[in-house]
């Protein structure tokens, strides 16, 4: 909550303001967003109304409607450290629910303007160099910034490993997973990756060693890090997996992030346990939707995403892809999927 006390609010007002960032914070999204809606009905100079709307509106997946929030919250001139947090909240909301990376890199210069020593940001634009525009150098250099002033980001050192990878740096990163794993030894992801890249290299044999290879007491001595670079000011927390073939999904929902690798012709997807991809989140259905191996005219092997089950029966939520509601489509390299608030995936196909 961003709140600072610039407009005076009757007991009224207050009352539907607290409701509303209640409501938020236990899950009851819907709720809050009409609490928002009637106080603002009453105060629509509260700048700090607009701007929980906008995020409770964003956890709905809700993009554009949020965007168009943060934009009143900004018309009514918050202060500075709120400016840059409504900044970084829109540009998340382009890059992540809706697939624009020029406005998300554009919003992540406005805060830059006002906080240039914000890791979060640096680490959000090197996701938008990374994987909207497949530019692993310039994204290294964000990623660079962000751990130089947060050497604790495991999300950084992982998506510098990714960037090193796109690059075929796979000694570089080998270096950064190897990092990951020593502030989170259980990242699923990054252990994955790491295996991708001593493949590549063609390091089949370990160290004779009851410990991890990132573990410093194995006697592996992990590459060692580029230095940061300077490079001009220009979530979903959550880093796509690198593949060991194939295609795969990373999924995040209330249980975490973890990443399903693709063989099979058919996949359900939903919050049933009986499904194969089972999602955890209240938001999804039972059977949310069905993912089909096909087969294209000119010999390709592609994954089809249709909303619903088998049968043709659709969910409550509906299902969008880069921010646009679909029925049917043909998934590409990093398309992000939406099934709800709380439940995403980004596709993947080398």
């Amino acid at each position: 909550m961003i709140d600072t006390g610039r407009v005076p609010l009757s007991q009224a007002e207050l009352a539907l303001y607290r409701q509303g960032i209640s409501c938020a914070a236990s899950g009851d999204l819907q709720i809050a967003v009409d609490c928002y809606a009637r106080l603002l009905d009453l105060r629509s100079d509260f700048w700090e109304g607009w701007y929980e709307r906008g995020t409770t509106l964003e956890d709905l997946g809700r993009f554009s409607e949020a965007i168009q929030n943060y934009d009143r919250a900004l018309s009514l001139y918050p202060k500075r450290e709120a400016l840059a947090n409504i900044w970084l909240r829109r540009g998340n909301a382009f890059q992540y629910g809706l697939g624009e990376y020029d406005a998300a890199l554009a919003c992540y210069d406005r805060v830059l303007q006002v906080q240039p020593d914000d890791a979060k940001v640096w680490h959000h634009r090197g996701n938008a160099l990374l994987y909207g525009y497949n530019q692993p150098n310039t994204a290294i250099s964000s990623y660079e910034r962000s751990l130089e002033l947060d050497p604790q980001s495991s999300l950084s050192w992982r998506n510098q490993g990714n960037a090193f990878m796109e690059l075929q740096r796979y000694p570089e990163a080998m270096g950064c997973y190897d990092r990951v794993l020593r502030l989170n030894p259980e990242d699923e992801i990054a252990i994955q990756a790491r295996l991708q890249a001593q493949q590549e290299l063609g390091l089949h044999l370990q160290p004779n060693t009851t410990y991890p290879v990132w573990d410093d007491r194995s006697g592996f001595a992990p590459p060692r890090s580029l230095s940061p670079t300077s490079v001009p000011p220009a979530q979903l927390d959550w880093t796509p997996p690198l593949l060991l073939s194939g295609a795969s999904l990373t999924i995040e929902d209330e249980e975490g992030c973890h990443w399903v690798e693709l063989f099979d012709r058919t996949y359900t997807i939903g919050r049933d346990p009986e499904n194969d991809i089972c999602l955890r989140s209240q938001f999804v259905s039972r059977f949310h939707a069905v993912l089909k191996q096909q087969i294209t005219p000119d010999g390709r092997h592609v994954f089809q995403i249709q909303d619903g089950t088998l049968e043709g029966k659709r969910s409550t939520n509906g299902l969008s892809i880069n921010g646009k509601p679909i029925k049917k489509a043909i998934l590409t390299h990093q398309d992000l999927i939406v099934f709800g608030p709380r439940a995403k995936a980004i596709f993947r196909d080398r």
